[in-house]
């Protein structure tokens, strides 16, 4: 969809590409008419860009210890009524008579290898998991991040070793137009609804993202020729759109070119092809 590709606005500025504007990139500031955004092609290039990440390998802060930290019944009580008022019905954190909680919480999966997935009685797929895909999960206080990256492999089918992700808190300051996002691994043992708790509010900037181990490069020699053939599929397949991107861009960009000296009734250069 074009508006996931371009954060379009209403707009009439200069013409660079139609002869009449009625939309502009908020991102990165193409302009189109309205009957023409249908035909771009490209992703705007400034959305992946704007959100600077870091990764920080460190514990977390004394006061988002999910491991150490406790409260009274009391004390657990009215942090739950506090939270709950943030919140829609659905996610509303429910006290169990033993001084327990449940409630929901969403994760951002951000896969960037290539994952094996069941689907029903066809063989195994190997295939990339759609950007920008996020789950709801029903968990526990006492549910371990380790346990939540676990249920997130049944929920999509993957069969693929869960030591191979891990959970991160997700910290974003800043505008969502230029936001500064910290990721934190989380260890296995740490409680993500508890967290989700000490953040003290659903609109605190905070979040979860399911994410690759980044530390070494899989080791090919553990995979059948098949699902290697596969790979070499999906990659070829990744490239041919990269490809195609960057060539739409470009004629994009040599269209508006033309357009600006034909209006100044100036000599177009061909290309000298070798």
């Amino acid at each position: 969809m074009i508006s996931v590709r371009h954060p379009l606005i209403e707009s009439r500025p200069p013409a660079t590409f139609c002869d009449v504007f009625l939309f502009k990139c908020k991102s990165c500031n193409l302009v189109i008419h309205k009957n023409c955004k249908d035909l771009i092609r490209f992703n705007c290039q400034n959305l992946q860009q704007n959100e600077s990440q870091q990764i920080m390998k460190s514990p977390p802060e004394e006061k988002f210890d999910t491991i150490k930290r406790t409260f009274s019944n009391s004390q657990l009580a009215s942090r739950l009524e506090r939270y709950n008022k943030t919140v829609k019905n659905s996610f509303v954190m429910q006290l169990r008579k033993d001084y327990s909680f449940t409630g929901y919480i969403r994760v951002e999966l951000e896969l960037t290898r290539p994952i094996t997935v069941l689907d029903g009685n066809e063989p195994p797929q190997v295939k990339y998991l759609p950007k920008n895909t996020v789950k709801a999960i029903y968990l526990t206080s006492q549910t371990s991040a380790s346990q939540v990256v676990k249920a997130l492999l049944q929920k999509f089918k993957i069969t693929n070793d869960a030591r191979k992700f891990m959970l991160c808190e997700r910290i974003q300051k800043g505008r969502k137009e230029e936001s500064h996002v910290t990721i934190r691994p989380m260890t296995e043992l740490e409680r993500p609804l508890f967290l989700t708790l000490l953040w003290g509010s659903a609109h605190t900037g905070h979040g979860f993202r399911l994410k690759d181990h980044q530390e070494a490069e899989p080791d090919w020699f553990d995979f059948e020729e098949h699902e290697l053939k596969q790979f070499l599929r999906l990659y070829n397949d990744e490239k041919e759109k990269a490809l195609n991107e960057i060539k739409e861009g470009f004629e994009v960009r040599r269209y508006q070119i033309v357009k600006i000296l034909k209006e100044r009734k100036e000599p177009l250069v061909s290309p000298i092809l070798h």
